[in-house]
């Protein structure tokens, strides 16, 4: 009885454990994209800043956001 007892213990650790260890790699890797995007946007700010100091934009054509393609 012992010996079952300890196998359906550590059967269900071991799934726990990978079940936490799937969501922990699944959220880094969701939280590495969103912060890609930060960079881009920071990027695109940059651009459009330069552009707006420079007098290459009006700042009505600056507030508009260009469409992904």
């Amino acid at each position: 009885m012992r010996a079952k007892s300890l196998a359906i213990f550590w059967t269900t650790a071991v799934l726990t454990g990978a079940g936490v260890w799937s969501i922990h790699n699944t959220q880094v890797e969701e939280r590495e994209r969103l912060h890609s995007g930060v960079i881009r946007d920071e990027a695109l700010y940059r651009v459009k800043k330069r552009a707006l100091l420079a007098g290459e934009l009006t700042p009505a054509a600056a507030a508009t956001v260009p469409q992904r393609q």
